[in-house]
């Protein structure tokens, strides 16, 4: 299975299930490739999340981790130009 968690046509229809359910069986630890980035991690299992979210001392992405929010970073900027939309 072709997985790429960073394609908008993986969630044209909502959450990827089909690939969340093929990384959990076979990938749970999956390394995903970015085209001009670093690549990352995607844990699949509860159990894996759960632990490692309890030890932040080894798995942590600081200071490097950044998941901009695209509807904060457009309020942003358009209140810095005096542009309120009702999205915000």
């Amino acid at each position: 299975m072709e997985i790429d968690l960073l394609s908008a046509a993986s969630f044209a229809h909502g959450q990827p299930h089909d690939q969340y359910r093929w990384l959990r069986a076979n990938d749970p630890c999956h390394f995903h490739p970015e085209p001009s980035g670093p690549g990352f991690w995607a844990l699949t299992r509860y159990d894996d999340v759960r632990s490692i979210g309890r030890n932040p001392a080894t798995f942590s992405s600081w200071p490097t981790m950044t998941i901009a929010d695209r509807i904060a970073l457009r309020c942003r900027a358009w209140a810095s130009a005096a542009i309120h939309p009702a999205s915000c």
